[in-house]
């Protein structure tokens, strides 16, 4: 389709250039109000004389124009309305001179991006229609930026009756790649004259400081324009008189514009200054959207605006009302993280928190000043990690478990098969409990006044600390509501401060510097259990990876995952296809919450793998177990009887429980039948560790030390070589950049790809009371489908309970 609207923008370009009849005004009697040619300056005339340029524009914005001639009647002039959205054009021209009045209006679409956009336009007159030679066009253009050096675009008007037509091209050059300085040149003509009675201009557009315009145009009449510009941000003049022939001033043009955001050395100064930036009200920190029912708080976007909070010198600081920030803990870590860097650059974090416990805490002690409800209560009893047994409750119910377990820490059967935790597993889980404590330990630590050994005593001191015994233990700075923040902010910084709108921070409203696109990193999301079809998609997931591989303008690609395993063909569905890319472009993994089992499948084929602190990595092992009938059929009166064909037919044919659908074996397996499989497990532990050694370009026997289905925290793979650096989602793509070979300031684009649905039934129907228990599903209940599901199959996966980890 693209394809198509742009051949057939080309095609009436290149027919208006070709051929034309009178009846079109001249092209710079409108292009000529501006300071340079529509390729280099700005937006163009807002669709006016390329309807392409509108691709460009970034913010809605209105611009008048003035021009006076010198000398004659003070009523002729010509005077202007433009605005702009995002792809769209509205323009309203009035001319006055001795041959009378005509009102020029135009309406114009264009859509690209940095590098191609196209654009049709309609425009209409009214007044002196005759004495101006208008009528009703059609308008279409489209522009060429194909590196951050050279501009090129072609457009064409055609009348709707008598076809006259008119084309024009539009040349810039930028010599250094950015807005320093531009050279252009532009040409127009239409049937009245030969190539070489065509109007042309050419001239040049310096920006030596940002928003600072000089502008030079000669015109083939030999009029030259010399024009100054001046950004004060939201709002900018330019003041460009024009010397005719006979070096007599004969006009200026003034153009004012407000609305877009434009590079300016006065931010903070015309504008309002020291603001903070407020975050109440945030939704779920999730790494996409989530979906149409179900909005969440996009971590890329949060840290991104961040970064431009950071950079905006109008800011001062980040209010952020801890009520309604939560998610992932590793997700908080790299939020927290961010905020770090903030503060670092001399600028302000203020958090309010009403109660909570470690996490909570962990999160607000990065802040310059925490803010604690009078009323409130904090608990900073630690981690904790455990997991429920079934193995009693089967046998009351009349069924048993036979646990498949070869490698010593692979515990993902143990809620069926044991009533506590065994050695190793109890050994794997102490392990991540120190290590989740020593992380939230060491960053409270930095907290002013405080040391390692004090957040000990605070963390075993009490059950419960009120706000005011926090506020005494210098846990908390201040005690107030939240209505009462703004006050709260006065006493501290000494000022009032104004909010900053988010969405429009200096970084997120500024037009793009550099012409073309910039080279892209893919981010791509592997969210949930290894599944073709549920979970990662690993189908979908497959696709999008090679529509990366595949896409020039990729640089490189992250793969973000956040899975405990599952299905082994989901995993290497999606694992074969990295492998295949490996070696094309970089590619760096940053697992996220968990990324273990299956999880670490997926990221095994990598030219790194990033993973925060407490990621829960690892987990290199396989496990099966066998649910089978003990006697439930027979308590509940129920019996089951099959004919078959077939040694092994009867192997999982069983009584189905009525009503919740669960179908337990009738018998277990017997010794060949076990062998068989055991077999089977140890095979497919040897390939999985033998593609980990393959991936990592390590030797068999060091990655089998650290497998046996053991996790690790991010800390701990960093130590024994499953990972290779500690960060988050923003350090992995900077590590991707320069992997890629670009400079670690270079523009780049994030293109994130997601599988996962934007419209969930489920997300809908849990929004109407009542119905949100029949949608949400208990996590035993999910588990012990799951087991039948995948009853008696090898399974690559982490515990589904392994990622509870509480914070008390």
């Amino acid at each position: 389709m693209n394809r198509i609207f742009s051949m057939a923008v080309g095609m009436l370009c290149l027919t208006a250039f070709l051929t034309a009849q009178p009846l079109v005004p001249d092209y710079h009697s409108q292009s000529g109000f501006l300071p340079a040619s529509g390729g280099v300056y700005g937006n163009g005339l807002y669709g006016v004389d390329n309807p392409a340029w509108l691709t460009t524009v970034r913010m809605p914005e209105v611009g008048i124009l003035f021009q006076k001639p010198t000398g004659g009647n003070e009523d002729h002039g010509t005077y202007g309305v433009f605005m702009s959205g995002q792809g769209l054009g509205l323009t309203y021209l009035h001319t006055n001179t001795p041959a009378g009045v005509v009102n020029d209006y135009s309406f114009a679409l264009a859509g690209g991006n940095r590098t191609f956009g196209a654009g049709f336009g309609y425009q209409w007159s009214s007044g002196d229609r005759a004495a101006y030679n208008r009528m009703d066009m059609f308008s279409a253009g489209f522009f060429l930026r194909p590196n951050e050096y050279l501009s090129f675009g072609l457009s064409g008007r055609r009348t709707t009756h008598g076809d006259a037509e008119q084309g024009a091209v539009d040349v810039g050059v930028r010599p250094f790649g950015t807005p320093l300085l531009a050279l252009f040149g532009d040409f127009s003509m239409d049937n009245r004259q030969t190539i070489a009675n065509g109007h042309w201009s050419t001239g040049l557009l310096a920006e030596p400081f940002d928003g600072i315009r000089v502008s030079v145009r000669y015109f083939d009449s030999k009029a030259v324009s010399v024009g100054v510009g001046v950004s004060l941000g939201l709002v900018g003049v330019s003041v460009a008189p024009t010397i005719d022939r006979n070096s007599n001033h004969s006009a200026t043009n003034v153009i004012i514009r407000s609305g877009g955001y434009d590079r300016t050395l006065f931010r903070g100064t015309f504008e309002p200054k020291e603001q903070f930036v407020k975050y109440d009200g945030l939704k779920r920190v999730a790494h996409t959207k989530g979906t149409f029912f179900n909005q969440t708080e996009p971590l890329l976007a949060l840290l991104q605006e961040i970064e431009h909070a950071k950079n905006d010198p109008a800011v001062q600081g980040i209010l952020i009302n801890m009520n309604s920030v939560y998610g992932g803990r590793t997700l908080l870590w790299e939020v927290r993280e961010k905020l770090k860097e903030f503060r670092a650059s001399g600028k302000k974090v203020v958090i309010y928190i009403e109660r909570g416990g470690i996490d909570t805490y962990h999160f607000a002690s990065v802040a310059d000043r925490i803010v604690m409800e009078p009323l409130g209560q904090l608990s900073l009893g630690g981690y904790i990690m455990g997991r429920s047994f079934l193995k009693g409750t089967l046998e009351k119910v009349g069924l048993a478990y036979d646990e498949w377990r070869f490698f010593k820490y692979k515990s993902a059967a143990e809620t069926f098969s044991r009533d506590k935790m065994s050695d190793a597993d109890r050994e794997q889980r102490q392990a991540l409990v120190d290590d989740m404590y020593a992380v939230a330990r060491k960053d409270m630590a930095e907290r002013p006044g405080f040391d390692p050994e004090k957040i000990d005593a605070l963390i075993d001191g009490a059950l419960i600390y009120t706000a005011q015994q926090a506020l005494q233990a210098g846990m908390v700075d201040t005690l107030a509501r939240w209505t009462e923040i703004d006050s709260v902010l006065i006493k501290f910084t000494g000022s009032a401060h104004p909010y900053a709108v988010r969405g429009m921070l200096e970084g997120q409203m500024l037009p793009y510097a550099t012409w073309s696109e910039p080279p892209k990193i893919a981010v791509i999301y592997a969210l949930g259990a290894c599944s073709m079809d549920d979970g990662i998609r690993a189908r979908e997931l497959e696709r999008k990876v090679t529509d990366a591989v595949e896409d020039r303008n990729v640089k490189a690609i992250v793969l973000r995952v956040d899975s405990p395993g599952g299905d082994a063909l989901a995993s290497d569905y999606v694992s074969e296809v990295l492998k295949r890319a490996k070696g094309k472009k970089p590619i760096v993994v940053s697992q996220a919450d968990v990324a273990a089992s299956g999880g670490y499948w997926l990221s095994m084929h990598s030219d790194a793998i990033v993973a925060a602190p407490n990621t829960i990595t690892g987990s290199i092992g396989v496990i099966g177990g066998w649910i089978y009938d003990k006697g439930f059929k027979a308590s509940i009166g129920g019996s089951t009887d099959f004919v078959k064909a077939g040694k092994y037919a009867d192997l999982g044919y069983g009584f189905t429980v009525p009503l919740i659908g669960l179908s337990f074996p009738d018998r277990p397996m017997n010794a060949d039948e076990r062998s068989q499989v055991e077999m089977m497990i140890r095979s497919f532990y040897k390939d999985f560790v033998t593609r980990v050694a393959e991936g990592r370009g390590k030797p068999y026997d060091d990655i089998e030390k650290v497998a046996q289905g053991r996790v690790w925290s991010g800390l701990d793979g960093k130590e024994n070589g499953l990972v290779d650096h500690i960060g988050g989602i923003e350090f992995s793509i900077a590590l991707a950049k320069e992997k890629a070979g670009l400079a670690k300031d270079a523009e780049v684009t994030v293109k994130e790809y997601s599988v996962q649905p934007y419209f969930n039934i489920g997300d809908l129907l849990s929004m109407v009371k009542g119905v949100k228990e029949t949608v949400e599903e208990d996590p035993m209940v999910k588990q012990l489908k799951f087991r039948l599901e995948h009853n008696g199959r090898p399974i690559p996966m982490l515990p589904l309970d392994e990622m509870e980890v509480i914070a008390r």
